[in-house]
């Protein structure tokens, strides 16, 4: 028999205006093996219903208290690990890692700078004690302007994100690999990386350089030849078939390429460039949320970054030509 367990955390830069009752319930996708489902609430009662005083001894008052009344939403699950084969922490672990990857799916409905604390993980021990295992991540997420404000979800947009999550996501946990460019990732996952990096930094300059290294990966296929051209041309013509459309997504792909060139050399901006810098930037992120969604949401047989590097070059060559 499993040791039961409640898990909980507050979420925070996110609200709801919608009473979500006894819980949002978040399912990870069914290749995601041993992730459990848990559920984000802004309910005080069904919160109320979480605590006890046990919770409240063993986490200390203040982080109790941010618990009860700091955070716009908490995020909780009631489940079992088999103690003996898991650590507490492990099993904490894959809660945060849930919501982390939950986090990427409201990236991808919208820009905003979800995040979360400390996890808490409450059990009683094969003592028969209470006990609380407790652990956080270590990176902060942040907007494309690089704050940290809250951001108003409706529940049309959670259901989004938690769609994206359930059917999209491949959650790693444990046998990551090392190396981004691993064998066992593919493109997407490493086009994913980067576009992590740059919404975990609050610097205009870094988030240029991680949303270009996205692109790269998917477009640019190793070849380095007249780069910001090519990347250019070929967001251009992936996402828009008008061609006014496509005049603006080519000089915004060029611009943030120009951007992305100055940083990794070196250069410096002057404070009067810092507004066209950012919106430079809001431009590449919602560039690349648009081509995410597609990598994520298409089938393997039909999604193009699925293709090897010679049918990939094929596709895009006969694009441009067409």
């Amino acid at each position: 028999m499993g040791t039961k367990c409640t898990f909980l955390c507050g979420l925070h830069n996110i609200e709801v205006n919608e009473d979500l009752g006894d819980g949002f319930i978040l399912v990870p996708n069914e290749k995601s093996n041993n992730f459990p489902s848990i559920k984000i609430t802004n309910n005080k009662s069904k919160l109320s219903s979480l605590l006890n005083r046990e919770l409240a001894v063993l986490i200390g008052a203040i982080e109790y208290s941010h618990l009860t009344e700091g955070y716009p939403i908490v995020a909780f699950a009631e489940n079992e690990f088999e103690s003996d084969k898991v650590s507490s922490i492990d099993h904490l672990d894959l809660h945060l890692y849930l919501l982390k990857a939950f986090f990427f799916c409201l990236w991808m409905t919208k820009d905003n700078a979800a995040d979360f604390d400390i996890g808490f993980l409450q059990f009683t021990n094969s003592a028969g004690m209470q006990e609380v295992s407790a652990n956080n991540m270590t990176t902060t997420n942040f907007d494309v302007s690089g704050n940290r404000a809250s951001n108003q979800f409706t529940i049309k947009e959670l259901n989004t994100a938690s769609k994206y999550l359930k059917e999209c996501i491949h959650i790693q946990h444990n046998n990551r690999p090392k190396l981004a460019s691993a064998s066992s990732l593919d493109r997407i996952g490493i086009a994913n990386y980067f576009i992590q990096s740059a919404t975990i930094s609050y610097d205009l300059g870094i988030k240029a350089v991680g949303y270009c290294s996205a692109l790269e990966t998917l477009f640019a296929n190793g070849d380095n030849t007249e780069l910001s051209h090519k990347l250019s041309e070929r967001v251009s013509k992936f996402l828009e078939k008008e061609l006014e459309p496509r005049k603006t997504i080519y000089k915004n792909v060029k611009k943030i390429y120009d951007i992305r060139s100055k940083v990794v050399h070196g250069a410096t901006y002057k404070s009067n460039k810092v507004e066209e810098l950012s919106e430079s930037v809001k431009q590449a992120d919602e560039i690349c949320r648009r081509i995410m969604i597609y990598a994520l949401t298409t089938n393997e047989v039909d999604n193009i970054f699925d293709k090897s590097r010679e049918d990939l070059e094929t596709y895009f060559l006969d694009l441009i030509l067409r």
